[in-house]
């Protein structure tokens, strides 16, 4: 449920200006907090920032035994996990299971998606960050997630289907550079090797040279 827009104008300034204590005082006064879940979810998101993580663990917990449909929870609980392990020196702690909920409960949103697939290849989990990629993909095309996925396949040392990844992306926007250096490593892998120069000496002459000299032009 939006807040009335006075309301919302008052919690939009304090988060922009980090004033959490007022974010929490604001929301508080509301009399749906306890049973709206967006409310709610913003209200843990405050006592997160604060690195007050029982507080934000026990509503998005609540919020979940209402409704186990509500993403944006999942999400926070999974920073929640974060955000202790952090207080104990342990930055490597993650909830994946909690990202992976969020990620196909709302899997247009990038930051779920991108958490949920990152964590998956910091654990060198690639066949299962592949397997959700091959899947999301279908659904939802998306040039950077084509890049992702040929890591993935490249990782598993299946070359022909990173370049297939690769020429994907490359077709939905050709702008990314990162493209080039993967796709010459996916042809160094199936040992064409002259392929791969060729991809190198485009990629040195379109993006590095270029830049170099947008560079001198700004100078």
């Amino acid at each position: 449920m939006p807040l009335p827009p006075e309301i919302e104008s008052r919690v939009a300034e304090a988060e922009k200006s980090s004033d959490w204590e007022n974010v929490i005082k604001i929301l508080q006064s509301l009399q749906n907090m306890k049973t709206d879940d967006d409310i709610s979810c913003r209200l843990a998101e405050a006592y997160w920032h604060l690195m007050k993580f029982t507080q934000a663990k026990k509503i998005f917990s609540d919020v979940l035994l209402r409704n186990a449909n509500v993403a944006r929870a999942w999400y926070g609980m999974a920073n929640v996990t974060y955000g202790e392990g952090f207080l104990i020196g342990n930055k490597k702690v993650s909830n994946i299971e909690s990202l992976q909920k969020a990620a196909e409960l709302e899997p247009t949103n990038k930051d779920y998606v991108y958490s949920y697939t990152f964590q998956l290849s910091q654990k060198k989990e690639y066949a299962t960050e592949a397997a959700f990629f091959e899947k999301h993909l279908k659904k939802y095309p998306d040039a950077a997630n084509y890049l992702y996925l040929s890591d993935c396949y490249l990782k598993l040392n299946q070359p022909q289907k990173a370049i297939e990844a690769i020429r994907a992306s490359q077709q939905l926007d050709n702008h990314f550079a990162s493209a080039y250096p993967r796709l010459g490593a996916a042809y160094e892998a199936l040992g064409k090797k002259k392929e791969a120069r060729e991809i190198y000496k485009t990629y040195l002459k379109e993006h590095i040279e270029k830049g170099k000299s947008a560079e001198k032009e700004r100078a």
